[in-house]
């Protein structure tokens, strides 16, 4: 599998059945951003951090 693949590819008709990582969602106040604002952190095996969310003390 290749997530995003079709939308890199130019097909616009799409809906996704089991999700996808084109976006990520703050699970506390739900802001989103496009899986590159992630994509670094991911493959560093570190957990995302939402911009607008306090950080944890």
């Amino acid at each position: 599998n290749i997530y995003t693949l079709e939308q890199v590819a130019g097909i616009q008709k799409i809906i996704q059945c089991h999700g996808s990582f084109a976006t990520a969602s703050c699970l506390i106040c739900k802001y989103k951003v496009d899986c590159e604002a992630v994509r670094g952190d991911i493959f560093n095996q570190v957990v995302p951090r939402c911009p607008r969310c306090p950080a944890d003390e």
